[in-house]
């Protein structure tokens, strides 16, 4: 048995599975990302793993002779994606209630 698909599902699929595609750190993922209007769902697993990589990649301290002085850059970096993690939280999402989710 086999399920005709049509032409318009076929496009959209290709259509997601470029936006999915790993190369260049998610490069068209990020694209589409920085360029959407709000409401929408940010891919939560990308932004924590930006997070751990300027974690990891950069010290909390830099290395000014005899004082320890926080690394600005470091959380400068985190800043920016904790803020357009933010910029999410601060649009109402308009979702209609389906009684048959409701019921499940």
């Amino acid at each position: 048995y086999l399920l005709s698909i049509s032409d318009k599902t076929k496009r959209l699929f290709a259509e997601l599975a470029s936006l999915c595609d790993p190369a260049d750190n998610c490069a068209a993922y990020r694209s589409k990302f920085r360029n959407s209007t709000r409401p929408g769902l940010p891919l939560l697993d990308l932004l924590l793993s930006d997070l751990t990589f300027i974690d990891q990649s950069e010290p909390d301290f830099t290395d000014a002779p005899r004082c320890e002085v926080i690394n600005f850059r470091k959380m400068r970096l985190m800043g920016n994606v904790l803020s357009s993690l933010q910029s999410f939280q601060r649009v109402s999402y308009r979702l209609n209630a389906l009684p048959i989710v409701q019921e499940f």
